[in-house]
Formats: structure tokens, C-alpha cells, sequence
């Protein structure tokens, strides 16, 4: 005995019609299951990025002052360098001239 697809009310229509909404629902759920693990992805790249962004500003400012302050240091160590090899300079020659020059 065959059933027609008249005998039920919406038959195999409706059957094949629930099995393809069924198909296509499935297929959207993987799809943003899909979209939603590559979004998750790239959001922690952007979190990785922006982890790096602040690291890389923290060093900038660390360098940023290092440098002042290694501006500043020269400020004071050239000057006081050069006075202190001049000092250098006259204490030797005071010591040959009493030394050797006023006998």
C-alpha cells in the first residue's frame, strides 16, 4: 500500500519543507558558530595588540625620561669634568715649578 501525499494533510510538501528549514537552521548555527569563534579570534588579537600598545608606550615614557635625566646628568659632569682636568693640569704644574724650579 502507498500513502499519497494527499491522504496527509501537507504531506510530503510540508515533511520535505520542515526537513529544509531544519537543514538551513542547522547550516546558520554553524555558520555563526563560525563567525563567532573568528570573532573571538580577532578580538584577542586586538586584545594581544593592545597589550602590546601599552607596553610599548611604558617603554617610551621610561626612555623618554632616561634621557632627561641622562641630559641633565651631562648638563652637570661635562663642566664638572673639564674643571677638574684643569685643576689637574695646574696642580701638576705647581708641583714641577716647586720641585724642580725653585731649587
Amino acid at each position: 500500500m502507498q500513502i499519497s501525499s494527499h491522504a496527509i494533510p501537507g504531506g510530503v510538501t510540508a515533511a520535505r519543507s520542515n526537513f529544509v528549514s531544519l537543514v538551513g537552521a542547522l547550516n546558520r548555527s554553524r555558520i555563526q558558530r563560525t563567525v563567532s569563534g573568528a570573532m573571538r579570534a580577532k578580538e584577542r588579537h586586538l586584545a594581544d595588540l593592545e597589550r602590546q600598545r601599552k607596553q610599548l608606550r611604558r617603554v617610551i615614557r621610561q626612555r623618554q625620561t632616561a634621557r632627561r635625566l641622562f641630559s641633565l646628568w651631562h648638563t652637570i659632569h661635562i663642566p664638572l669634568g673639564l674643571t677638574l682636568f684643569l685643576i689637574a693640569f695646574v696642580h701638576i704644574g705647581a708641583a714641577i715649578y716647586y720641585a724642580f724650579l725653585l731649587n
